[in-house]
């Protein structure tokens, strides 16, 4: 019971012993009668009405996007009939890499009822994997003279993939001869499917099929057949920049990355600091991907030496990218170091941070000497695109037709502007 509690009843015996001075007997009992039920009632009322009590929560989309909401399901159970007058529930979701926590709560009114359902949304969590830390149940009488509270455990789960943001688009199309990252520049014939399509603005001239041309009389393009014969390696620099959500920038890029190289590639390897992810796209799917960089978290040491070893001990040729937004000469021969294997293409993207410029940096040109292209892209505020899940735009136009969507595999139409401007050969 609490002071103010404890206090009002003090307050009503002086009363009482007020009314019994000056006033009559009868009146004294009645008042005194009246007083006790609502104390008994105050007493027991806690812990009738919360007799046999359970919870239960129910997750309607356990794996979402920062733009999407999903809907909690929630159940209190009871054995008890005891008239309850109110009744307040706080469910606690917990950031499994931060620790922050979010608290949702519920004010309910179950009275003569053992049994109520009730919804509420959850939008607007930042990236990570979030845990139902514990339910409570708070209940009192009238007065609020005698509370009762009670604690459940839960193990629900919620994973918030990052964001994918558009990679730049040069990083597909250096030199204007394919969209695909690959190390061959003459494709066959069994490269190219029998499909036909209108040109776009950002196709390559060696995609016009010429004799269907001049047929049609409008320029058509050929489609590439899907082929998992690349190799992808993808480094995030795990450290924090000038601003806060930098790391989550460059996390969001790589999922765009990925999410556009899935179909192509044979082997994705994924690298942040001291975590690491390996997988073969034909025998995964992406939000096997997405799931670990949701859960990735900034460090700042004891990574470099480790990732360094890694990357020039793997032998296989393929495509190596690096995502950082601060870059130094230890980097430079790092980058060196790995290009090294003529068979591996190196290529380094720089998200910029206002007030950071890549153009006069003094080893932008040893970079390029050693056949690293260095991409740069600058920083864009985003609009959410509720119940959508595509890679994010950027600012200058670069059109790129069709994407799936990561969540149900459907293909997705529509224009999508990127920002991308590229430094190398």
């Amino acid at each position: 019971m609490r002071w103010a509690n404890v206090v009002l009843v003090v307050l009503c015996l002086g009363f009482c012993l007020v009314l019994f001075a000056v006033g009559t007997e009868s009146s004294v009992l009645f008042v005194a009668c009246v007083l006790g039920g609502l104390l008994f009632y105050s007493a027991v009322t806690p812990w009738l009405g919360m007799a046999g009590t359970s919870m239960r929560r129910v997750v309607s989309k356990e794996c979402l996007s920062p733009c999407e909401t999903t809907e909690v399901q929630g159940e209190w159970r009871r054995h008890s009939r005891w008239p309850l007058p109110w009744l307040e529930l706080v469910d606690c979701w917990v950031h499994q890499g931060t620790g922050e926590m979010r608290q949702i709560r519920r004010l309910l009114f179950p009275w003569f009822r053992s049994r109520v359902v009730f919804t509420y949304p959850l939008q607007g969590l930042p990236r990570g994997i979030y845990r139902l830390e514990k339910m409570e149940a708070a209940a009192g009488d009238w007065f609020g003279l005698m509370q009762r509270r009670r604690s459940f455990r839960a193990e629900q789960w919620l994973t918030v993939y990052p964001s994918p943001f558009a990679a730049p688009h040069s990083l597909y199309s250096s030199s204007g001869e394919n969209e695909a990252l690959t190390v061959k520049g003459y494709r066959s014939e069994e490269d190219w499917t029998p499909q036909l399509r209108g040109y776009v603005d950002g196709d390559s001239y060696n995609r016009i099929h010429w004799k269907a041309t001049a047929k049609s009389g409008e320029l058509k393009v050929r489609e590439l057949a899907e082929s998992r014969s690349e190799v992808l390696e993808l480094c995030i620099d795990p450290s924090n920049g000038l601003e806060g959500d930098s790391f989550e920038w460059r996390v969001s890029l790589a999922a765009g990355i990925s999410f556009q190289q899935w179909p192509r590639c044979s082997r994705i390897r994924m690298v942040c600091g001291q975590a690491s992810l390996q997988l073969e796209p034909a025998a995964a799917d992406w939000s096997q991907a997405a799931r670990w960089l949701a859960a990735l978290q900034p460090s700042y040491s004891g990574w470099e030496d480790q990732w360094l070893q890694s990357i020039c001990a793997s032998s296989p040729p393929g495509h190596f990218i690096y995502i950082c937004s601060t870059v130094d000469e230890l980097l430079v021969r790092r980058l060196k170091l790995v290009r090294l294997n003529r068979g591996r293409t190196v290529t380094l993207i720089y998200a910029e941070e206002p007030g950071r410029t890549l153009l006069n940096i003094p080893w932008l040109d040893g970079l390029q000497a050693a056949g690293i292209r260095v991409l740069r892209t600058q920083k864009q505020r985003h609009r959410e695109e509720v119940g959508t899940y595509v890679p994010r735009t950027g600012s200058t136009t670069a059109t790129d037709r069709t994407t799936a969507d990561p969540t149900t595999g459907d293909p997705t139409t529509g224009d999508r502007t990127t920002t991308g401007t590229s430094f190398g050969a």
